[in-house]
């Protein structure tokens, strides 16, 4: 499971606060914002749970919570980390939006990189890959120029 799934997951549990993400660990936190559980992002099977406030939780909620936590804990950490997704520019047009753009009907064009709904501009080096975009030896495409996503 990737570590923004997990939050996700959790964050969308009436009985969670939040969920911080540290560093080291991720934290879910009650609505009082006392800590439930802490799983170790570095390690595999590493979590601590806060016995105090974890029995103040029903049954219910106790089992959604350590089937979750469970399933995260057992990802190994480099299967937990998001691809890196980019923007993929053609070296070849003017410029200005010369950004490869996929729609739903599969077609692509080169435009702007701020997609409306239907369309992708974010791209892992597989979907690249996968779109027929040829890289060399250091995994660099030949006729585009990649920016990574940071937002």
């Amino acid at each position: 499971m990737k570590t923004k799934k997990y939050i996700k997951d959790m964050e969308s549990l009436n009985f969670i606060g939040k969920v911080e993400e540290t560093r080291r660990y991720v934290c879910v936190k009650n609505k009082n914002g006392d800590d439930l559980m802490l799983v170790d992002k570095l390690a595999i099977f590493s979590v601590a749970v806060d016995q105090k406030h974890f029995e103040g939780l029903t049954g219910d909620n106790k089992a959604v919570l350590i089937n979750l936590t469970i399933l995260y804990a057992k990802t190994p950490p480099e299967e937990r980390k998001e691809e890196k997704r980019y923007y993929a520019r053609s070296k070849f047009t003017a410029t200005g939006d010369n950004y490869l753009n996929l729609f739903d009907s599969g077609n692509t064009d080169l435009i702007t990189k701020f997609a409306p709904q239907g369309v992708q501009t974010k791209f892992t080096i597989e979907e690249l890959k996968g779109l027929g975009i040829q890289f060399d030896e250091n995994n660099e495409p030949y006729e585009w120029i990649l920016e990574e996503v940071t937002e």
